[in-house]
């Protein structure tokens, strides 16, 4: 038979043999020799458990655990057997091994023998096992109630490029498996403690069963089977009691092992035997009680000698390994910056875009069909594209202070906006604001525009289509609004670095052009500053070529100011900026525009109030109704689903576009001359 074959058929065949020793009967030399080999593989488990850097290095130990416990159960009820049926013959005829381990202990005393046991047995029962059973139960426990942290924690390494895909799915196995290993572990400790007590029970059964046995059916006095069965028994039992000691405290040292990257002899060598102050310190007391009159000083005194010798010793070589590197640093002000506590590495800035999650998302990470990173990737690409800019990536990060269904958008370490999502359940929404209630749903608002709908589970969507509800998943959800926030802080997004790998990309094909605008840092700044105004806007800077001509035009000319250069930019890219517009909403090239213009008083009075102080300083009752007749016009613009394009002089549009921008709606302040030359424009409204 080949090894494919034989391969795993092996523990059943184990099985079966212990099964056949509580069955059939055993000679006493095959006995002893089991006898020896448990005690050989309690042994080895132990070895094994404290050799384990961590408790996963012998993941098998449950499993070894069950199938000990239930051979020693099995030598027990052989061990019965034999004891009960050639007790009375003498001690050899039940084995030499029972035999040894009942006068070794007894010393011809079987009461000395009993409480010899009985001690055995509450070292056992009392002390390891109830203790390794409370361990184990309390560690497994901790640890399946640390797994959804843990699954986050990778889950936000992987996002933020801190392990790789595969490092991540080996992370996770490895999670799984240590629950489940501990989860093992509490189980088995109840083989641990049920092995005890049938000990115990055992030894009982033999020493009544062998008493009877002994004076009613072979005929001998009562102390002599007293006597005889006594010694077997409790030699049995001692043979069974101390590999169940042995592997309860091969357990013990399993779930309480900590992980570490060496063994736990190693471990507890370096803890407390090279701990230099440790051994100083137990050293002093030891001989300090060694001068106490009424105590036996010359042993005191001579244990304390040595291990103040040790010490002095230890200490010695730990000064020899560390003082040369402070000799061979002359310079005591270095040595004062080698061991610094604080360096620049210290100093961190707030990552550009972040996704905080409450833990109830974290499962938006791992799935593969609605993927939340992948989500964001391509939105970080369509934004990218749309406005010529380099979107960061984004760092997904876990808000243990967030309730578990929410998550908060987050912009150079600023929140901008939050909502509320739940995995596993789509969002149906009533754009028309008129469709029936959905009664199995949640209700909810989009988090943009705030569009009434509802939560439902997979199995309502298609009902909810049927209705006419647009039904979008949590990724979308998140990703649209993610999307519109990207939009309205696009000049957080970009800095100088960027702007300058733009520049270089540029250069490759119109490396004049480059060289005759970016001169010197503070053209680029200009430039840079140019580019954040027109972002401001949401003016995409993607024909930088067309941007860097009109910067070269402006070469040479004196008395510039920003909002010269950038009425200037504009001008240059008026076209793009109205295409810009009506790609956003759908519209055609030539599309008529409806328009949003200031009364003529109004417009004076925000000019007049320009020229004289710069700035634009209205009184309160002028700002509150202007702001209430553009939210007016701009739910109208919306309703009939057309851009809000309010028509200034150039002389307040930037400080108007300012005053209006925040308002909760997108919309564009254009000057005339920004205007589309050809096409069709209609004034809608009029803010007076």
């Amino acid at each position: 038979m080949s090894n494919n074959k034989m391969k795993g058929i092996q523990i059943p065949i184990l099985a079966m043999l212990i099964l056949g020793m509580m069955v059939v009967p055993l000679p006493p030399a095959i006995l002893d020799i089991l006898f020896v080999v448990n005690i050989c593989v309690a042994l080895t488990v132990l070895m094994a458990a404290t050799i384990a850097k961590k408790p996963l290095d012998f993941s098998s130990f449950p499993t070894v655990l069950l199938i000990s416990t239930i051979m020693r159960l099995g030598l027990n009820v052989a061990s019965t057997r034999i004891i009960l049926m050639h007790g009375h013959d003498g001690g050899d005829a039940s084995g030499m091994v029972i035999k040894a381990f009942g006068d070794f202990a007894m010393g011809g005393n079987f009461v000395v023998g009993i409480i010899v046991f009985a001690v055995l047995f509450i070292i056992s029962i009392m002390v390891v096992t109830k203790g390794s059973e409370r361990v184990s139960e309390v560690v497994a426990r901790f640890t399946l109630d640390a797994m959804p942290g843990k699954q986050m924690a990778i889950d936000a390494d992987l996002a933020a490029g801190a392990i790789t895909q595969e490092e991540a799915t080996e992370k996770r196995a490895l999670q799984a498996q240590e629950a489940q290993f501990f989860g093992s572990m509490d189980g088995a400790s109840k083989f641990v403690k049920g092995d005890s007590i049938a000990g115990v029970l055992i030894l009982a059964i033999n020493i009544i069963g062998g008493i009877a046995i002994g004076s009613l059916q072979q005929g001998m006095p009562l102390s002599k089977a007293v006597s005889c069965y006594t010694v077997l028994s409790i030699g049995d039992g001692l043979v069974a009691i101390l590999p169940s000691i042995i592997m309860a405290l091969a357990m013990a040292v399993m779930i309480t092992k900590i992980n570490d990257s060496k063994d736990l002899s190693s471990t507890i060598t370096t803890q407390l035997f090279k701990n230099y102050p440790i051994v100083r310190n137990v050293g002093m007391m030891i001989f300090a009680i060694g001068l106490i009159p009424a105590m036996p000083n010359v042993l005191f005194l001579s244990v304390g000698s040595i291990i103040l010798c040790y010490a002095y010793q230890l200490g010695k070589k730990l000064t020899t390994e560390e003082v040369p590197r402070d000799i061979e640093d002359a310079n005591p002000k270095a040595a004062v910056v080698e061991n610094k506590d604080v360096s620049v590495d210290d100093v961190s800035e707030f990552d550009v875009l972040s996704l905080e999650l409450g833990f109830g998302l974290n499962s938006l990470m791992k799935n593969s069909q609605d993927d939340l990173q992948s989500a964001l990737n391509g939105v970080r690409k369509t934004v990218s594209n749309e406005f010529g800019i380099m979107v960061p990536g984004v760092h997904f990060k876990n808000n243990a202070e967030l309730e578990q269904n929410k998550y908060s958008i987050v912009i150079q370490g600023v929140e901008v906006a939050h909502g509320e999502v739940y995995p596993g359940l789509s969002f149906a929404m009533d754009y028309e604001d008129n469709l029936p209630p959905l009664e199995m749903g949640k209700p909810s608002f989009d988090p943009v525009d705030g569009i009434k709908g509802y939560w439902i589970l997979e199995d309502n969507v298609v009902e909810a289509g049927v209705m006419g509800y647009e039904v979008v998943s949590s990724t979308s959800v998140i990703s649209n609004h993610f999307r519109t926030m990207l939009e309205r802080n696009l000049p957080s997004l970009i800095d100088i670095d960027s702007l300058q790998l733009i520049i270089d990309k540029i250069s490759r094909t119109k490396s004049k052009l480059v060289s005759t605008v970016i001169t010197s840092d503070a053209h680029l700044v200009n430039l840079y500053s140019v580019i954040k105004e027109l972002l401001d806007e949401r003016v995409p800077v993607n024909q930088m070529g067309i941007i860097l001509e009109a910067m070269a035009e402006l070469q040479g000319v004196s008395g510039l100011t920003q909002d010269s250069m950038l009425r200037f930019v504009r001008g240059k890219l008026s076209k793009w900026i109205i295409k810009s517009i009506r790609d956003t909403f759908g519209m055609e090239s030539d599309a008529e525009l409806f328009l949003i213009t200031l009364e003529q008083d109004l417009a004076n009075v925000l000019m007049k109030s320009i020229i004289s102080t710069g700035v634009l300083t209205i009184d309160s009752d002028i700002r509150a109704r202007i702001l209430e007749q553009v939210k007016e016009k701009c739910e109208m613009m919306d309703s009939m689903e057309m851009p809000t394009i309010i028509l200034a002089q150039e002389t307040i549009r930037k400080e108007l576009f300012n005053l209006l921008n925040g308002n909760g709606h997108d919309l564009y302040v254009l000057s005339p001359d920004e205007l589309p030359k050809k096409g069709k424009v209609k004034v809608a409204a009029q803010i007076d």
